[in-house]
């Protein structure tokens, strides 16, 4: 087999990830305006997307309980929940349950106002979720977007109801307020108030109302507010622990220097997160490559098997780095893709902020872990919490050694190689697969996340070869890394230090940059053209 090659840097654990995002489509349930629920009733994941076609009721002798995973779409305008009975809406870290637009076909790739691309979600597309019941209401690990769409409507509004807890979710691109608070005393802890118009109003005639270790940011007015309209309410907001955009606090009179989300009225937020804590390292977390992870003794580990990052780890700590402490790894299920890796990666953050007091943390992120970390930094959910962003053999622009295994689930021979090989093919027997190259295109889509997204293939004309200048149309696609690469993405890394790490291996080893190609689609496989002579195994294995 003919390759191209070129300086190796810092070479790369074994091979790359690309993102396949497949959405089955699935019959949508409808749940038509004016209905009343009397008793319990579950919504379940496999029948979502649920459409709320205006406004329903969860009466006082109802109850909803809302299975992980489901996705509630809002009919645009007046879509809106009134829970005056019970609530139970726990999702999970990796199934979030989600309230959102119609308009919103991301949420679950499933176009429910068939519009095609014509529409898109915005603020203001439906109303809010009405927890006034005087029942146990329970939101955990939801994502709640796009509403506020009524003449004063906010995300959630809750109404002298004490048994109330909105813990670990986001509320976000609100038209008015996150979350309104009347008279009640909620427990609002680890949650993501952003980009609202406000985050928090709280109004109440004299008591405390407690936020603990929520980030709130970037929303367009006040991050908290405890609203005085009528000249007598004397309510309180407990806001210390809280993080509101930056390591200078809240903006308020009482602290002028403040960058971060202002906050207005009677609130105690001295001390934020991230107040006083300067002194020392930002907490570093380890992102290893694809395969640096294993699942050992019911846990998730960095490369128990190879023990490749022991020496980085080492350094770590001889530089008075304590585990734990302000050293982190973040080992992860490798054959998912890192749209799905890069939130949990933001939910490892969080915790980390909550239990360290520290805005912000550095990642040092190897191969396919400096793109799973880009994906984090560059989407819509980012928390303005990563400093420094430090690369080493990353391919930001994909790998041309990936080609070969995602073409036709082959490998080159080498320890890692050799080593991949083997334990896909056992993965593929064991799930029921004949071979390798069907195992990886339907189980595994980060092995095509590290295709590279410029020309490196090479057609043969007569003695010579001549580089295929046509990608994506000739290549196999990787939109993954396009979108990662766009320049509204790239911009988003602006204010993050970005260091890139390549070197040289000590001999000098080189890596595969291109190939020169024949006609190919050989059985179903290499379908983008052949490798030439890589069925000679003096010439392929190089």
């Amino acid at each position: 087999m003919k390759t191209r090659r070129g300086i190796l840097t810092l070479s790369f654990l074994f091979f790359g990830t690309f993102f396949c995002a497949v959405f089955f489509a699935r019959a949508a349930t409808s749940v038509p305006d004016g209905t009343h629920i009397t008793k319990k009733i579950e919504w379940k994941k496999e029948n979502s997307p649920y459409l709320v076609m205006g406004q329903i009721h969860v009466d006082s002798g109802g109850e909803l309980a809302i299975e992980p995973g489901t996705v509630v779409k809002m009919e645009y305008q007046f879509g809106k929940i009134n829970i005056f009975g019970k609530l139970t809406a726990v999702g999970t870290e990796k199934d979030k349950i989600i309230f959102t637009s119609i308009r919103d076909d991301d949420s679950d790739g499933q176009d429910s106002n068939s519009d095609g691309k014509t529409t898109a979600p915005a603020q203001g597309d439906w109303q809010d979720l009405n927890l006034s019941g005087s029942k146990e209401i329970k939101v955990k690990y939801a994502k709640i977007t796009y509403g506020g769409g009524g003449s004063v409507d906010d995300a959630i509004v809750i109404n002298s109801n004490n048994n109330v807890s909105v813990t670990r979710s986001e509320i976000k691109n609100y038209r008015y307020a996150g979350i309104n608070i009347v008279n009640s005393l909620p427990k609002i802890e680890e949650n993501a108030i952003t980009r609202n118009y406000s985050g928090i109003y709280f109004a109440d005639s004299s008591r405390i109302l407690s936020l603990k270790n929520n980030s709130i940011f970037e929303n367009m007015n006040y991050g908290a507010s405890v609203l005085n309209s009528n000249g007598y309410l004397t309510g309180k907001i407990d806001a210390r622990d809280n993080w509101w955009g930056d390591a200078s606090g809240p903006k308020h009179p009482s602290n002028p220097d403040g960058k971060g989300n202002q906050v207005s009225g009677n609130i105690l937020f001295d001390p934020w997160l991230g107040k006083n804590v300067n002194d020392g390292p930002d907490p570093a977390i380890i992102i290893p490559g694809i395969m640096g992870s294993w699942e050992k003794d019911g846990a998730w580990q960095i490369d128990p098997i190879f023990h490749t990052y022991d020496n980085l780890r080492s350094a770590f700590l001889a530089a008075d780095y304590k585990d734990g402490e302000n050293y982190f790894e973040f080992p992860y299920e490798w054959r998912n893709s890192n749209v799905l890796n890069a939130k949990l990666l933001r939910n490892k953050i969080r915790n980390i902020k909550r239990d360290t007091g520290r805005p912000k943390v550095d990642i040092v992120a190897h191969s396919m872990g400096g793109l799973l970390a880009r994906e984090y930094i560059e989407s819509d959910y980012y928390e303005d919490d990563v400093d420094q962003l430090i690369t080493i053999g990353t391919p930001h622009l994909g790998a041309p050694k990936t080609y070969i295994k995602w073409e036709a689930g082959e490998f080159f021979d080498d320890v890692f190689e050799r080593a991949g090989r083997s334990l896909f093919y056992l993965e593929a027997i064991k799930n029921g697969y004949t071979g390798i190259f069907a195992y990886i295109q339907d189980k595994i889509p980060s092995v095509g996340e590290l295709l590279p997204i410029y020309n490196c293939l090479y057609d043969e004309n007569g003695d010579d070869f001549v580089l295929r200048e046509s990608y994506p149309i000739n290549y196999p696609r990787n939109e993954f890394l396009e979108k990662l690469n766009e320049v509204d993405k790239i911009k988003k890394l602006a204010n993050v230090e970005v260091i890139k790490i390549i070197g040289e291996t000590e001999s000098e080893t080189n890596t595969v940059s291109g190939y020169n190609v024949v006609d190919g689609n050989m059985q179903g496989i290499w379908f983008d053209g052949y490798p030439k002579y890589f069925d000679i195994p003096v010439l392929n294995r190089q």
